[in-house]
């Protein structure tokens, strides 16, 4: 049985619901990965478009679905890997390589003003 299926298929689309706890939290791998690419994109942000930290913070924070603390939180705690970025300043066409499912367009300053 494919994980997810009595929990996220069977209890929408089948009979009863029944609620079973599996006990797994976070997956620290994907938690990584999207810290990473949120990195990416703070860099991106910030690098193409001159605007100033509370907009840049407050851009990424609305992509990501999270609150600017949190995102602040993640800047300072993956510090080197930010570090690296601006190290290697990747170009737009290496980010749409790594990142493909976002889009690398430079953002409307309006959407987060």
């Amino acid at each position: 049985m494919q994980r997810g299926s009595r929990t996220l298929f069977n209890d929408i689309f089948i009979e009863s619901p029944s609620v079973i706890a599996d006990g797994s939290g976070r997956n620290s791998e994907l938690h990584e990965r999207r810290n990473e690419c949120m990195i990416d994109r703070y860099w991106f942000i910030g690098h193409s478009t001159g605007w100033s930290y509370p907009v840049v913070l407050k851009a990424v924070a609305t992509e990501f679905f999270l609150t600017e603390r949190r995102v602040y939180d993640v800047l300072q705690n993956d510090r080197e890997m930010l570090l690296n970025v601006r190290a290697i300043k990747p170009s737009r066409e290496q980010l749409e390589k790594k990142w493909p499912h976002l889009n690398w367009s430079t953002p409307a300053r309006e959407n987060y003003l």
